[in-house]
C-alpha cells in the first residue's frame, strides 16, 4: 500500500493500471507483473490486516460488503453479496470454486457472441486459477449439519459430491473455517488478498493504492 508514503501531489509512473482487487483484477495485475511490468492496482475498499478483523457477522458486514450487505439485482429479486474491501469478494466468500459449466459457456459464445469462453484457451486459464489457488475436493472436512444432509441425500439415493475449494486446511477443526465469510483472520481461504493479489515477481512489481475517490 502507498497510501501513507504520498502526502502531496505526486506523479507515479507504472506500466499498467488495474482497477480492483478482486477475483478479475488480482489475476490481471499477478499476469501483468510476472510479465515484467511495473503495475498499480486501484481499489476502492480497505484493506484490513489480520488483526484488524474482529470476525464478527454485524462488524463484518458493515466492514468487508458493499453497502453493508445489502445490494440486490435490478428487480431487486435476488440479494447479491459483494466484497467491498481488498480483495473484492474473494476476501468474503465461503472458499467453494465451481468451474464455470461447459454448457454455459457454450450459451455465452452462441447466444451472447462471447466465442473465447467456449475455447481450450478458458479451460486451460481455470486450470491455471485452480492451480493458482490450490484448489481441491480431496479430504475435505464437513461439519454436522453438512454430515446430516450429505447422509440424507444418499439414504434417498441422491448422488453426493464434494464441492471443489481453496482452503489452506479442509481438516476437521481447521481454525477459523466456520467464520470465514467475516472475515479469514487464519489466512485459509488463499482469497485474491493472499494470493494472486501477492504479484511482486522477479521480473516485475505490483503496487497496491486505496482509490478514494472516483479516478
Amino acid at each position: 500500500m502507498i497510501n501513507s508514503s504520498i502526502t502531496a501531489d505526486t506523479s507515479l509512473d507504472f506500466d499498467a493500471v488495474v482497477i480492483g482487487s478482486g477475483c478479475g483484477g488480482a489475476v490481471a495485475a499477478a499476469e501483468l507483473a510476472c510479465a515484467g511490468h511495473r503495475v498499480l492496482v486501484l481499489e476502492k475498499g480497505k484493506y484490513f490486516s489480520l488483526s484488524g478483523m474482529s470476525g464478527v457477522e454485524g462488524e463484518a458486514l458493515d466492514q468487508l460488503y458493499e453497502r453493508g450487505g445489502i445490494v440486490s439485482t435490478e428487480d431487486t429479486g435476488l440479494a447479491v453479496l459483494v466484497g467491498g474491501t481488498f480483495g473484492g469478494g474473494s476476501a468474503v466468500n465461503w472458499a467453494c470454486c465451481l468451474r464455470t459449466p461447459d454448457y454455459v459457456r457454450q450459451e455465452w459464445a452462441t447466444e451472447h457472441g462471447l466465442k473465447r469462453f467456449a475455447t481450450v484457451e478458458f479451460g486451460d486459464a481455470l486450470d491455471a486459477i485452480c492451480k493458482r489457488i490450490n484448489v481441491t475436493s480431496t479430504g475435505i472436512s464437513h461439519n454436522r449439519n453438512n454430515e446430516l444432509f450429505i447422509d440424507g441425500c444418499q439414504k434417498a439415493g441422491y448422488e453426493v459430491e464434494d464441492a471443489p475449494q481453496n482452503m489452506a486446511d479442509v481438516s476437521p477443526g481447521a481454525s477459523g473455517a466456520g467464520f470465514i465469510c467475516a472475515g479469514d483472520r487464519n489466512e485459509i481461504t488463499q482469497s485474491m488478498t493472499y494470493s494472486p493479489a501477492r504479484c511482486s515477481c522477479s521480473t516485475g512489481s505490483c503496487t497496491i493504492c486505496r482509490s478514494v475517490q472516483s479516478v
